[in-house]
């Protein structure tokens, strides 16, 4: 994936990253001796916010959690790939 031009609406994040309605993207953090990903499908791009559909996990939860929207991420704090859908 291209690398995220830094602004503070997530919605150029998005833009930045060639994202449209309906692409998955997936990031870790971690430190020492924990993780976290989290999967974010993007539900709805405005010109300066954005909506999510967000599931992650962790190593305290390795289980996937339940799908939840959500609109408070910026994209500038992990590594996000492009998560392409199963066919």
């Amino acid at each position: 994936m291209a690398a995220i031009k830094y602004s503070d609406r997530v919605a150029d994040q998005c833009r930045s990253l060639g994202l449209s309605v309906g692409d998955t993207i997936e990031g870790t953090e971690s430190g020492p001796g924990y993780w976290n990903t989290t999967r974010l499908t993007l539900i709805w791009l405005g010109e300066e916010h954005a909506a999510w559909i967000a599931t992650s996990r962790s190593s305290s939860r390795p289980e996937w959690s339940e799908p939840r929207e959500e609109v408070h991420w910026t994209l500038s704090c992990r590594d996000w790939k492009k998560i392409e859908p199963a066919a």
